[in-house]
């Protein structure tokens, strides 16, 4: 699409929001105030994207294989997954160009998401016309409560109440703690999510421009980028099929078995893209165990309805319009999905009254309990699916949006055979709702403004006023270092960028060897690998992908290292197992002072240097 065919305010968006990326990492590489040192990390999955980055200059070198591993700590299938030699080829080109690692890849990663908002908006002009620019605004820069609560509860001295932070968390996490969740910005700092994503909306765009009528061969450019997006990232090239089956599954007029061909025709690709991903996974058998131990979460339902709750009043005239077009398979599904969702909000919202959980944790838990009698809704909601649509002005496009977003959303928040969907990471899933969901409220707005102007108008400032909010907050506050002092205050689990500087200088005195470090966050391993490269660790974020262990069981045995009551002679044979050469005891959070005091007395252990209340000690394994 040319420049003259995009507004100019478009290309603005995509442009500010991708610049956030080098942008931060720019601040954090040699804007941080003098009281923290930059970590050598932006998120904790920095340390992934980095260490694989590096695989092709250091021989494919993991700081985080044992030396139990009898492979040795280099080899390609330590690096099994696309994505990981996405990430090296990101570092061979940044290494051409002689560019710091961590800087390119903040440049990397805002080009992406450039590219991804600039294909959403693509795709929007031809599957949604008529809201194309007001969908892709609300996309964008749309938000819900997640900000204006941060700002409410900060002018009003909670931050520092003690547990304020993981309260806190399970209201606002799909506003502004980075990930694959519902708002662009919340993804830039993850290539293999913006890239995919990017070229899975181009491939849809690509099937709407040519159609169901079109030559077969004519679709074989969006089957390849779609195989590629799969290739990617392989939980995202399954849920762009569903977007298209649903698609192909409202175009009654044509033939059955033309819209079955082209449906297997773009499935076969991406189902060779999960085939390929498996057998990547096979070459790292510790790798393929660890995922699904780690990676299972829902959506947790009080976030999603921080983040979407001014979306509701204003697309329920878009869902009414979007019903009246669906046959009535269509309606039965979408009716079921209502009914679930229905059912397991009243559930849910029983559930945590119950057990006083509004200001605790407990949406997994809730989740796990209500899902299974929740299918009583989805009866009942298909039931009633089945009467026919009231309204005689049904709306496609709408119909497909609508038929998109409610069957990720309710299997989303769903923990269905007692926490068995949990397995498919299910809150993964919300990484394509927010497209479907902004087409359904720029419709609904349409419709206000048309009938109730204020109302209308009153929304659509509500939304952009908190989304804008939430951006400003995520940006500076959660994915910058604004208001963060390591050690104290709130929300230091969201935290990894900046350390002590101290705890810098005790990390900068590491020399070539294995290091051990408490399985606290900031997780220091990672910290030392990232500040440190050819330093290798007994533990970290990393352990789950380059590492030889279980990362769940080795942050157990590291956590009883450190424990006050643990005997010296069980540490001893944990560092001579594990080839322990230095111990590193940062200073936020502590290490238990009794800890501190035996690890110095011990024969084995001499203080390497001792800055402030960091501590690094050498070991010597041969005493």
């Amino acid at each position: 699409m040319t420049a003259s065919r995009t507004p100019g305010w478009v290309w603005g968006i995509c442009l500010g929001i991708g610049l956030i990326e080098p942008a931060t990492h720019l601040w954090l590489k040699y804007g941080l105030p003098g009281d923290v040192v930059f970590s050598g990390l932006h998120i904790g999955d920095t340390v992934f994207f980095l260490h694989a980055m590096r695989m092709f200059q250091n021989d494919f070198f993991s700081a985080y294989v044992t030396c139990h591993y009898a492979a040795g700590p280099h080899g390609p299938t330590l690096f099994p997954l696309i994505h990981h030699w996405l990430y090296g080829l990101v570092g061979w080109l940044g290494a051409v160009v002689h560019a710091d690692p961590f800087l390119f890849l903040g440049f990397v990663n805002g080009a992406s998401g450039f590219f991804y908002l600039w294909s959403v908006y693509r795709f929007l002009r031809v599957a949604a016309r008529e809201q194309a620019r007001l969908a892709f605004l609300i996309f964008a820069l749309g938000g819900g409560l997640g900000g204006v609560l941060f700002l409410v509860t900060g002018a009003a001295g909670l931050h520092g109440a003690a547990g304020f932070g993981i309260a806190f968390h399970r209201w606002a996490r799909y506003e502004l703690i980075e990930g694959p969740f519902l708002s662009p910005i919340l993804l830039q700092p993850r290539l293999y999510y913006t890239l995919p994503l990017a070229l899975g909306f181009l491939a849809l765009t690509r099937y709407l421009r040519k159609g169901i009528r079109a030559r077969l061969r004519d679709h074989v450019p969006g089957m390849i980028a779609l195989f590629v997006a799969a290739c990617i990232n392989a939980r995202l090239g399954p849920l762009f099929c569903f977007a298209l089956a649903c698609h192909l599954a409202l175009q009654s007029k044509e033939p059955v078995a033309r819209r079955a061909v082209l449906g297997l025709l773009y499935a076969v690709p991406v189902g060779a893209a999960v085939v390929l991903t498996l057998l990547g996974l096979g070459l790292n058998p510790t790798l393929a165990a660890g995922i699904p131990h780690v990676l299972t979460r829902s959506i947790w339902f009080g976030s999603l309805v921080s983040v979407i709750f001014w979306h509701l009043p204003a697309a329920v005239p878009a869902v009414k319009r979007a019903w009246a077009g669906l046959p009535v398979s269509g309606r039965v599904l979408a009716g079921a999905c209502l009914g679930y969702l229905g059912a397991f909000a009243l559930l849910y919202g029983a559930y945590q009254t119950y057990w006083g959980n509004w200001l605790g944790r407990g949406d997994a838990t809730a989740a796990l309990h209500v899902s299974d009698p929740a299918l009583v809704g989805a009866i009942f909601g298909g039931v009633a699916g089945c009467r026919r649509a009231s309204l005689s002005r049904p709306s496609i496009h709408l119909s497909w949006m609508l038929l998109w977003f409610l069957p990720l959303c309710a299997a989303g928040v769903s923990a269905l055979g007692q926490g068995y969907l949990l397995r498919f990471m299910p809150e993964r899933f919300m990484v394509l709702m927010p497209v479907p969901l902004a087409v359904l409220t720029a419709a609904g707005l349409q419709h206000w403004m048309r009938v109730r102007p204020r109302t209308g108008r009153f929304l659509l400032g509500v939304i952009l006023v908190c989304g804008l909010c939430s951006a400003a907050v995520a940006c500076l506050c959660f994915q910058g270092p604004v208001g963060f002092t390591p050690g104290r205050g709130p929300f230091q689990l969201f935290h990894t960028e900046a350390i002590t500087p101290d705890e810098a200088r005790v990390v900068d005195a590491i020399e070539e060897g294995v290091m051990l470090a408490p399985a606290t966050i900031p997780l220091f391993g990672d910290i030392a690998v990232a500040r440190r490269p050819g330093v290798r660790t007994v533990h970290g974020q990393g352990t789950l992908g380059f590492g030889d262990v279980d990362i769940a069981g080795m942050g157990g045995k590291v956590n009883t290292f450190f424990a006050p009551e643990t005997p010296e002679g069980r540490r001893r044979d944990f560092v001579k197992s594990w080839c322990v050469d230095y111990i590193i005891c940062p200073e936020a959070p502590p290490v238990a002072p009794e800890t501190v005091a035996a690890l110095k007395s011990y024969g084995w252990t001499s203080v390497a240097l001792e800055a402030g209340n960091a501590l690094l000690l050498k070991v010597n394994r041969n005493d």
